[in-house]
């Protein structure tokens, strides 16, 4: 590697990027994207109220927060930046797109995409936590009607927008129209939870069973579990059961196709009634 270009990425991944330099790149790159210059970018660093990085409607500033497993903030990672940069852009002239939380999975969507049409390759969010490489794959197998959470939604839509090459502008049509779900979930053994949440006394078993869209072709499932988990899966029903090892922590459902593609996944959390 060439020396002064080392020296530029570690000074990069240990003090932070240049965020000027990024503000007026963004800036200029919304502008082609959608034809009309974009809000102020606002920025405020290490605020004391600050719970994680991220665009605040509230205030409308971008926010870094230093965390544990976050470098600097969040202000490392050029991705990041691109994308909570993108908010503040867009927020600034179409306020009423972004008041409307029936959009935040479009509008996670339009940001991924903005990020990498600016850094084109394989990972978002490089240089973001300290435990992991990266945040997320911009490409996935998701269907945005098969998971659950605004980012998910978003991913699995940028996905789409990436591949078509198209202008952002192009998708903005696509702005308060519903997101159907093309999965359903009934439960025996305990009240059913919107948010998935479930807390189980010893020897209690709770049974799910999942009905997909025939249009998403789902043939099976599986879990992704932390120890003390028992699950017994029975094509698209799985009965569980907390034992005395289970340490609480997320669980996650994936829904496959044939050839065992995962195009979707739903979180759950279970905890223990004492």
């Amino acid at each position: 590697m060439n020396i002064v270009l080392g020296i530029f990425l570690l000074s990069g991944l240990a003090f932070g990027q240049d965020l000027d330099f990024h503000r007026r790149e963004s800036s200029l790159a919304f502008a082609k994207e959608f034809g009309v210059s974009g809000g102020e970018i606002l920025i405020e660093e290490n605020s004391q109220d600050c719970l994680r990085t991220g665009y605040q409607r509230s205030s409308g500033k971008i926010i870094f927060c230093s965390g544990s497993r976050v470098i600097n903030g969040g202000r490392s990672s050029v991705d990041v930046i691109h994308h909570e940069f993108f908010h503040a852009l867009f927020c600034g002239v179409n306020p009423e797109l972004c008041a409307d939380p029936e959009n935040d999975y479009l509008q996670e969507a339009l940001a991924d995409a903005f990020a990498f049409r600016l850094t084109p390759d394989e990972f978002f969010g490089e240089n973001f936590y300290t435990d992991q490489p990266y945040i997320r794959k911009y490409q996935t197998d998701w269907l945005p009607e098969l998971v659950q959470s605004e980012h998910e939604k978003g991913s699995a839509v940028a996905a789409k927008f990436i591949r078509s090459g198209k202008p952002l502008s192009t998708f903005l049509p696509l702005f308060g129209k519903p997101m159907p779900s093309f999965v359903s979930v009934s439960v025996l053994g305990a009240p059913y939870s919107k948010l998935n949440r479930y807390r189980l006394k010893k020897n209690q078993t709770v049974s799910f069973n999942f009905q997909f869209d025939p249009s998403v072709k789902v043939k099976t499932i599986s879990w992704q579990t932390p120890p003390g988990v028992e699950i017994v899966t029975n094509g698209l029903s799985s009965s569980i059961r907390l034992t005395e090892v289970f340490q609480g922590d997320k669980s996650f459902v994936s829904f496959k196709t044939d050839d065992g593609k995962e195009v979707g996944r739903w979180t759950f959390y279970f905890g223990r009634e004492i």
